[in-house]
This record gives C-alpha cells, sequence and structure tokens, in this order.
C-alpha cells in the first residue's frame, strides 16, 4: 500500500483545470482528471470521462 496522495480535478481538459493537475503531479501526487468528453492522459494525468446530466 502506497502513502502518496490523491487528488481528482473535474474540468481538467483546459486552463487552470489542466494546469492544476499537471503541477500536483510533478510533485508526486496521484491526480485524476475529469471531462464532458474523452481527453488523452497527459503529463501524470490519468483522465476520466464524467458528464453529469439532469
Amino acid at each position: 500500500m502506497t502513502n502518496k496522495k490523491v487528488v481528482l480535478v473535474t474540468g481538467a481538459s483546459s486552463g487552470f483545470g489542466q494546469l492544476i493537475p499537471q503541477k500536483l503531479a510533478g510533485v508526486g501526487y496521484c491526480v485524476f482528471g475529469t471531462n464532458r468528453k474523452q481527453h488523452p492522459a497527459s503529463q501524470g494525468v490519468e483522465m476520466l470521462t464524467l458528464d453529469l446530466t439532469f
């Protein structure tokens, strides 16, 4: 088991939503980013598709 901290960032496909997870991954966090459409992983960020429709 690892003590690595995990972060989930929503809206991680552009702008600050993309920059923040990349910086966190760079300092050792396990980072998951979400986006409404499929988006490739980038620089240590695992991207997940997440679309909440009400």
